[in-house]
């Protein structure tokens, strides 16, 4: 899973209301899907769904004001 973005940011930073981001440069000179510490290196919660259909898994988490650079809090299933 990668994340915020999937795809490449180009100078790792972008504006957004007036501001600049700074982004952290994994792929320089551009950030590349959220970055080194992106979704794909964190610990999810995940749950266990089972429907008449089928067993399944759904996996959580909250990436934080300013995680990676990104300003606003994120929630994600």
């Amino acid at each position: 899973t990668v994340g915020r973005v999937a795809n490449r940011i180009a100078e790792a930073r972008f504006a957004l209301g007036g501001k600049t981001y700074a982004l952290a440069a994994n792929n320089a000179p551009h950030h590349l899907h959220g970055g080194p510490g992106g979704f794909h290196t964190k610990v999810w919660e995940a749950r266990e769904l089972r429907t008449t259909d089928g067993v399944g898994v759904e996996f959580h988490r909250v990436s934080p004001d300013g995680e990676e650079g990104y300003p606003g809090a994120v929630e994600v299933w």
